[in-house]
């Protein structure tokens, strides 16, 4: 049973990066298309923890603080992902954005007196070798590494280490508690700040009219779908596999299925020396996953 669970987990998540991709390629025309997007695919994730998986608490103060502070991050976060995309093969953006789960094992070993195991700190290794072999690979006309890509790419992989790293720490202060009540608050918070932001660039004249047509509510909902229940099933694993089966399969299932995507679907190509830092990255990431 576990293992279907896992499976479907990965593919949900995969999927999640998909809706990402397709609403990029056929909507992204301005800054209010992606507020407008939040609004319309986190409303109904919301909706859908609320309705999955029980009765719940009156959330903590702290709860309130670090979901609140989880949904900001998270809008910025997003949107990085999804321009990193645009200026880049999916298969790198899935890739570093998936290994901002560094900042949260970093933040472990210097405040939380965890400690790093040998296994970790070579997937540290791997990902600088990652860093080296992939940006080589991503270069401009010029010859030099794509400005763009680069720090869209970054501020994902910083963005989504982040939001990791507020939720462990809300887990880490709660015991575990309230992990429903506090992505319902994040994604609350991050749909209201969207509308808010959607609000200010209309007024700058910025238009989605775009948008109004039938096959963006069906990228919105499938990235509410599969943006819910992704974060049901692994809330569910959390307490029923050992976190070294969950995070290496789930993060490195999502890389090799969204790479596979963006070459079947988008026909993105990549060189030899981006596939050899693909697959470290890949490495890297289920090494730094392990405890």
């Amino acid at each position: 049973m576990n293992t279907l669970v896992l499976a479907a987990t990965t593919l949900l998540l995969a999927g999640q990066t998909l809706a990402f991709k397709e609403f990029n390629r056929r909507f992204m025309a301005n800054p209010a298309s992606y507020y407008l997007f939040n609004v319309a695919y986190l409303l109904p994730v919301v909706l859908i923890l609320a309705l999955t998986g029980g009765s719940l608490e009156s959330p903590a103060l702290l709860t309130i603080v670090l979901g609140s502070l989880f949904g900001a991050v998270f809008v910025g976060a997003t949107l990085s992902y999804m321009k990193a995309m645009e200026t880049g093969p999916m298969s790198f953006a899935s890739l570093f954005f998936s290994l901002g789960l560094l900042l949260p094992v970093l933040a472990g070993v210097l405040f939380w007196g965890e400690s790093a195991t040998a296994l970790q700190l070579i997937g540290l290794l791997l990902l600088v070798v990652t860093l080296y072999l992939i940006s080589g690979s991503s270069v401009s006309r010029t010859g030099s590494v794509d400005l763009r890509w680069a720090l869209f790419t970054g501020a994902a992989f910083i963005g989504n280490g982040a939001v990791l790293t507020i939720m462990k720490e809300h887990q880490i202060l709660l015991h575990g508690r309230q992990i429903r009540e506090f992505l319902m608050i994040a994604f609350l918070v991050a749909a209201g700040l969207s509308g808010i932001l959607l609000f200010v660039q209309k007024g700058r004249g910025e238009s989605t009219r775009h948008m109004g047509r039938s096959v963006f509510l069906f990228i919105a909902a499938a990235a509410a779908v599969t943006t819910a229940f992704g974060n049901v099933l692994n809330l569910y694993l959390s307490t029923r596999i050992s976190g070294v089966i969950q995070f290496p399969v789930v993060n490195g299932g999502v890389v090799l299925i969204s790479s596979a995507l963006s070459f079947i679907l988008y026909r993105e190509r990549i060189a030899v020396r981006g596939i050899s830092g693909l697959v470290l990255g890949v490495a890297a990431l289920v090494l730094v996953s392990l405890r």
